[in-house]
């Protein structure tokens, strides 16, 4: 993995289009944001690029997250610091 975009959001926010961009993603790969953020869906678009669809709960705890894409066949890549959850009274930086 090379990139998120945007690489933030808040608490409570939902993020209807995360883009991760990469290389060798497979149909049916997951995406994985790490605690305090359910991935509601991640769209395989490219074997460069998915889109997230993310929520982050209102509790979850402020800080830098790692993204992890695993590919149905079991290979995964992560991205260290990938994500930051601000908090709720923050504006989102852009990247």
């Amino acid at each position: 993995m090379t990139s998120v975009s945007p690489n933030s959001g808040a608490q409570g926010q939902s993020l209807p289009s995360v883009i991760i961009t990469g290389s060798n993603f497979q149909t049916s790969a997951t995406c994985s944001f790490g605690a305090g953020i359910t991935v509601n869906s991640c769209t395989f678009n490219s074997a460069t690029q998915l889109t997230a669809n993310v929520t982050i709960s209102s509790t979850a705890t402020v800080g830098t997250r790692n993204v992890t894409v695993t590919n149905p066949d079991g290979q995964s890549s992560t991205l260290t610091n990938a994500f930051t959850v601000t908090s709720a009274g923050q504006r989102r930086r852009l990247p």
